[in-house]
């Protein structure tokens, strides 16, 4: 689940002549679910897992009905949970059982051990490792440097395989301290301007002011002080109410001293500074066309900003937040 969703897989009998299926199911209403989108996978679907606005769903057949077995993985963007998109497929020959990302990796579980892909490229995955098991490797969980792996023949493995290390990558970060997460609404009364609320904040948003669209999960920050992290605060323009920028402590100061316009709301959240090497980079853009409002992002809407939308100004990396 993520958000107001739950993604499914429906594992049909590979020989039957039906599409295997993601489902996407909107959850706002326990009570009534509905299928909202679906998307037919280009093989057996068995398993999903949901990080941000994409889906990554494990694929497999085994030998006895296709030689040679195929396996991997397929990446679908979500961010329409209406209109799903195939954007590629890691293909195999090892057929997947369990689906793990974390960070910039996703970590395949199959009959024989475990693959780690690099997914800095989501079109283009790569292969950067792989473990053999003495028996089937069926399931994993990645903790920092260490993969557990539960192996049919030995119980438990663990490993260790530092990846930040080994390819100079700073996304493997304190998972324990960035666990919240925080969702983004725009302001249908002034397009072009946001809010980011953590869980209780976010209900209470949709309860109650109808004018706020949620667009889907943000990042992860931490809502407790740690080590490394800074405090985030909420300050509102006045002169455009409901619009909002987020500060750190030394900006916040001078918004304090000389810009009476923004209303300080108090503590919005914890991340890693922007010149901390823990974490990946949130950017922050200015809309031009209402100043003193602000649009926080990733990496990849980063660069679809700057191609498409030229009435946002970029101003840099504000902070470090994670996405898994």
């Amino acid at each position: 689940m993520e958000g107001n969703y739950a993604y499914i897989v429906n594992t049909l009998f590979p020989t039957l002549s039906i599409p295997d299926d993601l489902q996407i199911i909107d959850i706002s209403n326990p009570a009534n679910p509905q299928l909202i989108g679906s998307h037919s996978t280009s093989s057996y679907a068995t398993d999903v897992t949901v990080k941000g606005n994409y889906a990554y769903v494990g694929l497999g057949f085994g030998g006895y009905f296709m030689s040679p077995p195929r396996g991997g993985l397929e990446i679908i963007d979500i961010s329409d949970p209406a209109n799903p998109q195939y954007i590629t497929t890691y293909d195999n020959q090892s057929p997947t059982r369990e689906v793990k990302v974390v960070g910039n990796y996703g970590y395949l579980t199959n009959g024989g051990g475990i693959e780690i892909i690099d997914l800095s490229d989501l079109t283009n995955p790569t292969l950067i490792e792989s473990y053999e098991t003495a028996g089937n490797a069926e399931g994993i969980s990645v903790a920092g440097e260490y993969i557990y792996i539960a192996d049919s023949n030995n119980n438990l493995k663990i490993l260790s395989h530092d990846i930040t290390n080994r390819i100079n990558d700073t996304s493997f970060i304190d998972t324990n301290s960035l666990n919240s997460p925080i969702y983004r609404f725009q302001n249908a009364n002034i397009p072009g301007t946001y809010l980011y609320a953590g869980e209780e904040e976010s209900n209470s948003i949709k309860c109650n002011y109808p004018n706020f669209t949620e667009e889907g999960f943000a990042f992860y920050v931490g809502i407790e002080p740690g080590d490394d992290l800074i405090a985030m605060y909420r300050f509102q323009n006045s002169n455009i109410a409901g619009t909002y920028l987020y500060a750190g402590e030394e900006e916040s100061v001078n918004i304090r001293e000389n810009y009476p316009n923004f209303i300080e709301e108090g503590l919005a959240f914890y991340v890693y500074g922007a010149m901390t090497d823990k974490g990946q980079d949130i950017y922050r853009f200015q809309n031009t066309q209402l100043p003193g409002t602000y649009l926080f992002v990733g990496e990849e809407e980063r660069r679809n900003i700057l191609q498409n939308y030229p009435g946002f100004t970029e101003e840099g990396v504000a902070f470090k937040v994670a996405f898994s």
